[in-house]
């Protein structure tokens, strides 16, 4: 367990928006679940922004980082 540190900031055009979430020992190996919000998160900025926008996930040992970027429009 520990904190989730959300931030979200401008950058150039973009919005980016980042989510973090430290794992405890016992998360990593147990719970890898099936990913099904993250899949619908992707396909639903897709679908609205095109390439414009991104949805990345990076996982390592000590943290569980997701990262959008929303293009900002006029």
């Amino acid at each position: 367990g520990g904190q989730i540190m959300v931030t979200a900031q401008r950058e150039g055009d973009q919005l980016v928006i980042s989510v973090k979430n430290p794992l405890g020992k016992t998360e990593i190996s147990v719970h890898k679940g099936n990913h099904i919000a993250q899949e619908n998160i992707k396909q639903r900025l897709h679908l609205v922004y095109g390439k414009k926008a991104s949805f990345e996930l990076n996982e390592t040992k000590q943290d569980y980082t997701v990262v959008m970027r929303i293009p900002l429009e006029a």
